[in-house]
C-alpha cells in the first residue's frame, strides 16, 4: 500500500504526463505546431515541475526530448544541432518548472503561517481574560473581544463603529470624574498609558465595576500609528482576593496573637530559622536577640531535653514523618526555664526530601498553672457541691446510661457495685413510686420538644427516709436536631420543702387572718418604690383589683390627710428611732366615694457597716368606714344615753311628783271623811275629788305600761271602721274637765260628712287626749285651744293648736323622745313624766300615720297635725254597744290577795253589788276556802307567797267543783304575753288593778253560773 508521499508523487508525475500528451496533440496542431514546434513541449516541461517539482519535470522532460525525437525531428541541419537545442530547451524548461515550484511552495508556507498568525491572534484576542477594543486613530472601535462585551455590557455588534469614550465609561472612584480617554492620550503621545488612580466602569444596563486599563498605539510596518489598541481588566477579584489575603495574614496574626504561640519556619535546606512575635510575647526576645538559624533555638533548650529534643525532632525528619512534637524545657530572656510543648509539620518537595518545617511552640507554665487552678477549682466545687448536697449528671439517651458524680450516688444511695455501668433502672428505682412516671415524662418530653428539664420528686433514702430533690438540665442536639445528651444537676430541697410547708401554713393563717380582719396587705421596697399588694388593699384603696402603683396609692389619699400621712411614713421608715406607723385617713376612690381607712406597718431594718439600712417597708390597711360611722353613732348613742339617763333622773324624780300629787288628795280625802259626820254633800265632793285622783293615777300608770308595751313592740292594736266624728267626742269627754278646770276656750271643727278611719278606736282616743291634755296642761289661763281636722283624698289632718308656752326651734324633735321635756325655766310647775307626746309618736307610727309640730318659739304657742290614712268605703257599719245586764241573783265570789287592805276594799265593792264574799290571802288558803265555799267566781291576784296565783288557778281546775267557776286574773301586769299566761293556766278572764267597778260590775252582770258559764 502506497503511502501518502507516494501518492503525491505518483500525481505530480501523472499530471507531468498528461502535459506532455497534451502538448504532442497542439504540435500536431497545423497552426501552432510549425510556428513554434517547440513551445507546446517547453509549456509542458514548466507546468509538470511547477505542478510536482524535479521528478515531474524531469520526467516531462524525457518525454517532450523523446516525443521530439521520435515524432518531431528537427529540420536543422545538421540536425544533431536541432536536437541539442531542444535538448537544452527540456532541461531550462525542467530547471525554470522545478524553479516556479519552489517559489509556489515558499509562498504556500507564507500563506499558512500568514492564516495560522491570523488564527492564533484571533483565538488570542477572542480568549484573553480582559477585555480588548481596537481603534483608529479617531478613537472608534474597530475590533471588541468577548470579553469586553461582558465587561461593558455592549455587543460586539453594538460596539463597533462608535466612539471608544461612549463605550467604556470609567470615572475615578474616589471623585467620581470621568477619567480621560487613555486610547486617544496613547494615539497623541505614542507611548502607553494607564490608570494612575483607581476607577470604576460604568456598565451599559447599569452597575459599576473596579477596572484596571492601558493602552498602546498600533504601529504598521512602517513604524506609522495606525490606531490603539486598549485593554480593561476587572480587578474585583483581585481586589477581594488582596482583600481577603490581607484578612488572612491579619487572621493568621491575631490567632498567633491570640493563641500566645511562638510560631517558627525552618528552612531545612538553609537552616535559617524565622519567628513570630509570640516568641518576643511569651520568652522576651526582640530584635537582634533573635538567632536565625537552628542553633540559636537547640542552644536555649535545657541541656538535660536538647539531646532527646534533638534526636526525637531529626528522627522525624529522617524517618519521612509530617509531624513532630515534643516537650521540654526552653530558656527565656531572663534566664529562667519555661516547659513548653513544641509541634511542628514537615513538608517535601516535589522529590519528596524534606525541605521546610513550620510549627508553634506553646508555653506550658500557664497551662500548667491553669490546669493546677482547675484542679483545685474542681477541688472547691467537689467540696461545695458536696456540702450543698448538689449531684451532678449527664444522661446519653441514645445508650440509655447515666454518668453521675459521687454526690448524685450518695443521695440516690448507689454504690459502685449498684451503678452497672451507669444503666438508668440504678438509678430510677430511689425515685418515690408515685413520682416516676412524672418524671420519666419530664424526661421525654425535654428530650422531645424542650430544651429544659425541670421537675421536683421525692427519693428514697437507705434508712427508708424520704427527700426532696430538685433536678435541673439542658438538653444538647447534633446538627441533625437530635438530642445527644442530657446534662444536669439534683439539689437536696428537703429543708426547702419544710420551710415552704411551714410557710404555705403561716400564710394560710396569715391570709386567714387578714381575711377574718379584712384588712389588705401591702409592701414597699425602698430602693425602687415598688408596692406590692393584695388584691384587698387594691379594692380598699380604689374599688378595683387593677395593680396600683406606688404613686397612685399616696395620689388616692384624701387631700387633707396627704402630708400628714407622709410624716408619719417618713417617721416610721427613719433609720434613727423609727416609729410605728398606725394612721387613720381617706382616700378618694375613681367614682369619687370617700372611705376611711386604717392602716398600720412598720420598717425593717437592717445593719451594714454599723449603720440601719431601711430594707422594707410593710403593713395592713383596713377599711373602718363603718367602724367609723358606728364610732360616731355610738357617741351619738352614748349621748343620747347621757341625756337619756339624764332625763331617767328627771322623770323618776317627776314620777314621785305626779304620784304624790294625786296620793295627797286622796290622803287628804280619807282624813277628812273621818272628820265629817252628817254632809253627805261634802263627803260626795270629797269622793268625787278622790275619784279623779285615783282616775288621775291610774291614767298615768296606764300610760307608762302603754309605753313599755310599744317599746318591746308587746302592744297590739284592735282595728276597726270608726268614724272620726267618734273619736274626738270620746277625747273631748276625757279632757273636758281638765281643760273648764283651767278655764280655756276648746274650738271643734270637723268635715261636715262622715270621715272613716281603720283604727283601734281606744288608742286614738288616747292619742287625741293626750294632745289635748298638753295643750291644758301647758297653756296659760284663760287660754284657747282648737282641734280641727279635714279630710283629703286619700288622707285625714287632724289638728291640735294652742296659745300656750310653745316649743324652741331645737325641742322640735326632742320633745317626742322618751323623757323628752322642756326647759323646765319655760314651764309651769306641772311638768308632766315627758312620755305623752312618745305614745302619741308611736300609736300614730303604729296607725301608718304621723305626727309633726309647728311653733314659732318660746311663747308664741304650738300646733301639733295628726296625719292618719283614710278608709275610704262609703259603707257605713255601726258597732253595736254591748248590752248591760243585772244578774238575776247574787253570785259566790272568793277574792285571793296577798294584799289585806286591796282585798278588803274589793270586798266591799262586790258586797255592795249584792254578791257573797269571802276572801283568802295565798293560794294555799284560797284552795282550802273554795272547797269549802265552792265559789262561782274566784278573783284572784297572781303574785302571792307559798302559792302563786297560776298554780291555784291550775289546782281549782283539777277539782270537780273547779271545772265550770269563773277564774278572773286580777294583777298588775297587763300586757299581752301576760293575758297569755294566765289562759293558759286556765283563768277565763284577766283584769288590770285597779279594776274599774264599772269593769268588774259589767263582767259579773254577765255571768251565768253553771256548767256552761265558761
Amino acid at each position: 500500500m502506497m503511502s501518502r508521499n507516494q501518492r503525491e508523487v505518483l500525481r505530480q508525475t501523472g499530471a507531468g504526463v498528461l502535459a506532455v500528451l497534451l502538448a504532442i496533440v497542439v504540435r500536431l496542431l497545423p497552426e501552432l505546431g510549425e510556428r513554434a514546434p517547440l513551445v507546446p513541449f517547453l509549456a509542458a516541461i514548466v507546468f509538470a515541475g511547477w505542478c510536482g517539482g524535479v521528478v515531474p519535470a524531469g520526467v516531462a522532460a524525457v518525454l517532450s526530448f523523446g516525443a521530439i525525437w521520435l515524432l518531431f525531428p528537427p529540420a536543422a541541419d545538421p540536425v544533431w544541432i536541432g536536437y541539442a537545442v531542444s535538448f537544452l530547451l527540456a532541461l531550462a524548461g525542467a530547471a525554470w518548472g522545478v524553479l516556479l515550484h519552489r517559489a509556489k511552495q515558499r509562498a504556500e508556507v507564507n500563506t499558512a503561517e500568514a492564516q495560522k498568525q491570523c488564527e492564533q491572534l484571533r483565538d488570542t484576542f477572542a480568549s484573553i481574560g480582559d477585555a480588548v477594543a481596537v481603534t483608529d486613530t479617531s478613537g472608534v472601535i474597530t475590533s471588541f473581544n468577548a470579553m469586553a462585551e461582558k465587561l461593558t455590557g455592549w455587543t460586539r455588534q453594538q460596539a463597533l463603529g462608535q466612539p471608544l469614550a461612549k463605550v467604556f465609561q470609567v470615572l475615578q472612584e474616589s471623585t467620581r470624574q470621568p477619567v480621560p480617554c487613555p486610547a486617544i492620550r496613547a494615539i497623541e503621545t505614542g507611548d502607553s498609558v494607564g490608570l494612575s488612580e483607581p476607577a470604576v466602569l460604568v456598565r451599559r444596563a447599569g452597575g459599576e465595576c473596579p477596572v484596571d486599563n492601558c493602552a498602546a498605539p498600533v504601529r504598521n510596518a512602517d513604524g506609522q500609528i495606525t490606531g490603539s489598541v486598549l485593554v480593561y481588566r476587572d480587578v474585583g477579584r483581585r481586589r477581594r482576593a488582596e482583600q481577603d489575603l490581607l484578612e488572612s495574614e491579619q487572621r493568621y496574626r491575631l490567632v498567633g496573637e491570640a493563641a500566645n504561640d511562638a510560631i517558627w519556619d525552618w528552612d531545612l535546606v538553609t537552616n535559617q530559622v524565622v519567628w513570630n512575635a509570640g516568641e518576643q510575647a511569651r520568652f522576651g526576645y526582640v530584635g537582634e536577640q533573635f538567632g536565625d538559624d537552628a542553633d540559636w533555638w537547640s542552644a536555649h533548650i535545657h541541656q538535660d531535653d536538647r539531646d532527646r529534643v534533638l534526636e526525637s525532632i531529626h528522627a522525624a525528619i529522617d524517618n519521612g514523618d509530617r509531624l513532630w512534637q515534643a516537650e521540654y524545657r526552653f530558656q527565656k530572656v531572663d534566664g529562667a526555664y519555661a516547659a513548653v510543648f513544641d509541634r511542628g509539620r514537615i513538608l517535601h518537595d516535589s522529590a519528596g526530601r524534606p525541605s521546610r518545617m513550620v510549627g508553634s511552640m506553646l508555653d506550658l507554665s500557664e497551662k500548667q498553672q491553669i490546669e493546677q487552678e482547675l484542679r483545685e477549682a474542681r477541688s472547691r466545687l467537689a467540696s461545695t457541691l458536696a456540702a450543698a448536697e448538689i449531684g451532678t449528671w449527664e444522661f446519653d439517651p441514645v445508650n440509655k446510661v447515666v454518668r453521675a458524680d459521687a454526690n448524685l450516688d450518695r443521695m440516690f444511695g448507689v454504690s459502685p457495685n449498684d451503678k452497672n455501668n451507669g444503666v438508668l433502672e440504678a438509678y430510677t428505682q430511689a425515685i418515690h413510686p408515685d413520682d416516676r412516671d412524672r418524671v420519666a415524662n419530664a424526661i421525654r418530653e425535654a428530650l422531645q420538644a424542650d430544651e429544659v428539664y425541670t421537675t421536683e420528686y421525692r427519693i428514697l433514702d437507705r434508712k427508708g427516709g424520704i427527700r426532696w430533690v430538685l433536678a435541673r438540665g439542658r438538653v444538647e442536639r447534633d446538627e441533625a436536631g437530635q438530642a445527644i445528651r442530657l446534662p444536669g444537676v439534683v439539689v437536696d430541697i428537703t429543708e426547702r420543702k419544710h420551710f415552704e410547708k411551714a410557710l404555705q401554713a403561716s400564710e394560710r393563717q396569715l391570709r386567714l387572718a387578714l381575711d377574718s380582719g379584712e384588712l389588705g396587705s401591702w409592701n414597699i421596697d425602698p430602693v425602687t418604690n415598688h408596692l406590692a399588694t393584695d388584691e384587698r388593699f387594691r379594692m380598699i384603696f380604689r374599688n378595683s383589683v387593677e395593680p396600683i402603683t406606688y404613686e397612685e396609692a399616696f395620689a388616692a389619699i384624701h387631700p387633707d390627710d396627704l402630708e400628714r400621712v407622709r410624716e408619719r411614713v417618713a417617721a416610721a421608715t427613719r433609720p434613727v428611732d423609727p416609729a410605728p406607723f398606725a394612721e387613720e385617713y381617706r382616700v378618694i376612690h375613681p367614682n369619687g366615694e370617700i372611705r376611711w381607712v386604717f392602716g398600720k406597718g412598720r420598717g425593717n431594718f437592717e445593719q451594714i457597716d454599723g449603720q440601719s439600712k431601711l430594707t422594707s417597708f410593710d403593713g395592713a390597711v383596713m377599711d373602718v368606714t363603718e367602724q367609723r360611722k358606728m364610732r360616731e353613732a355610738l357617741r351619738e348613742l352614748a349621748a343620747r344615753l347621757s341625756e337619756a339617763d339624764r332625763r331617767k333622773d328627771e322623770f323618776l324624780a317627776t314620777l314621785a311628783h305626779e304620784l304624790r300629787n294625786p296620793l295627797a288628795p286622796i290622803r287628804t280625802g280619807l282624813e277628812a271623811l273621818k272628820l265629817i259626820d252628817d254632809d253627805p254633800e261634802m263627803r260626795e265632793e270629797i269622793r268625787q275629788t278622790m275619784e279623779r285622783q285615783a282616775e288621775q293615777m291610774v291614767h298615768l300608770i296606764d300610760d307608762l305600761l302603754d309605753v313599755s308595751r310599744i317599746t318591746r313592740g308587746k302592744l297590739q292594736l284592735r282595728l276597726s271602721r270608726v268614724e272620726l266624728a267618734h273619736i274626738v267626742r270620746s277625747a273631748v269627754e276625757a279632757t273636758r274637765p281638765l281643760i273648764d278646770e283651767a278655764g280655756h276656750t276648746l274650738t271643734v271643727t270637723l268635715p261636715d260628712q262622715p270621715v272613716y278611719l281603720q283604727a283601734d278606736p281606744t288608742r286614738l282616743t288616747q292619742v287625741l287626749a293626750n294632745l289635748l291634755n298638753n295643750a291644758a296642761k301647758y297653756t296659760e289661763e284663760p287660754g284657747r285651744i282648737s282641734l280641727s281636722a279635714e279630710a283629703a283624698d286619700d288622707q285625714v289632718l287632724i289638728r291640735v293648736k294652742d296659745t300656750g308656752l310653745g316649743i324652741p326651734p331645737d325641742m322640735k324633735e326632742r320633745i317626742f323622745e322618751m323623757f323628752g321635756q322642756i326647759d323646765r325655766s319655760l314651764e309651769r310647775g306641772y311638768t308632766g313624766l315627758g312620755i305623752g307626746l312618745t305614745l302619741v309618736k308611736n300609736l300614730a307610727e303604729m296607725h301608718q300615720g304621723a305626727i309633726a309640730v309647728q311653733s314659732e318659739g318660746a311663747g308664741q304657742g304650738s300646733e301639733f297635725t295628726l296625719t292618719l290614712p283614710r278608709f275610704t268605703s262609703e259603707v257605713e257599719t255601726k258597732t253595736p254597744l254591748p248590752e248591760v245586764t243585772t244578774a238575776s241573783a247574787s253570785l259566790r265570789i272568793l277574792i285571793v290577795d296577798d294584799n289585806e287592805a286591796a282585798a278588803t276594799m274589793l270586798e266591799m265593792v262586790v258586797k255592795i253589788l249584792g254578791n257573797e264574799v269571802r276572801t283568802a290571802c295565798d293560794g294555799v288558803r284560797a284552795l282550802e276556802v273554795a272547797a269549802e265555799f265552792l265559789p262561782d267566781v274566784v278573783l284572784m291576784d297572781i303574785g302571792m307567797p307559798r302559792m302563786n296565783g297560776y298554780e291555784a288557778a291550775q289546782a281549782m281546775r283539777q277539782q270537780p267543783w273547779g271545772k265550770h267557776i269563773l277564774l278572773v286574773a286580777l294583777t298588775g301586769w297587763g300586757q299581752d304575753e301576760d293575758r297569755q299566761h294566765t289562759r293558759q293556766a286556765g283563768f277565763d278572764h284577766h283584769l288590770v288593778k285597779p279594776a274599774e267597778p264599772a269593769a268588774l260590775k259589767q263582767l259579773l252582770a254577765g255571768y251565768r253560773p253553771g256548767p256552761t258559764a265558761s
